[in-house]
């Protein structure tokens, strides 16, 4: 960390000196968000609207719960992890994992069932099969939220994220910010 926290070093001060030029962020988030995606095409998805709080940094991010019911209803997509993963997990999450992967339908019922009633995403459970994200900062506004991760040595998203082989990092963590609309542009 240190010198090398990219959060810091790099992050921090270019967002910190955007929102103190313009806090409603309406002069810079969205070429931001062009200069991220490399399209212009960006301002006829998104009108993102006016920051609600200032940048919030080192922001953890619990899975969604449409993406553990994706990958809980979807496990011939899950890749399977190498043993010394395995180990990390306490004996009955392996079980109740092992026998996910091989396709039983009571498992995989069960895991459902305990999205379905869980209260905090962030909470570890056999059946979540994707960790908290920590992302060096987050931009919300009334309609959009903008992940933001800033690396360092990396060139590009990081492939080997999750249980599922198909998502990148935050698509996950790269030097692109990810961005979602929270409801139907009006």
């Amino acid at each position: 960390m240190g010198i090398r926290n990219s959060s810091l070093t790099r992050v921090q001060p270019v967002l910190d000196s955007l929102h103190a030029s313009d806090p409603t962020g309406a002069t810079w988030l969205l070429p931001l968000l062009r200069l991220a995606s490399g399209s212009d095409r960006i301002a006829e998805a998104f009108a993102p609207g006016p920051l609600s709080t200032p940048p919030q940094y080192e922001f953890s991010a619990p899975p969604p719960r449409k993406f553990l019911r994706f990958l809980l209803t979807n496990p011939a997509r899950l890749s399977i992890p190498s043993e010394r993963v395995w180990q990390k997990w306490n004996e009955i999450t392996q079980l109740k994992r092992r026998a996910f992967l091989a396709g039983d339908a009571l498992i995989q019922r069960e895991g459902l069932r305990l999205l379905d009633t869980a209260r905090d995403l962030s909470e570890r459970a056999w059946w979540r099969f994707e960790g908290v994200t920590s992302v060096d900062c987050a931009l919300f506004t009334e309609s959009t939220v903008v992940f933001i991760e800033g690396k360092r040595t990396e060139d590009g998203p990081s492939r080997q994220v999750s249980a599922s082989s198909d998502v990148a990092q935050i698509l996950s963590h790269s030097k692109v910010l990810c961005f979602q609309r929270l409801r139907p542009q009006e």
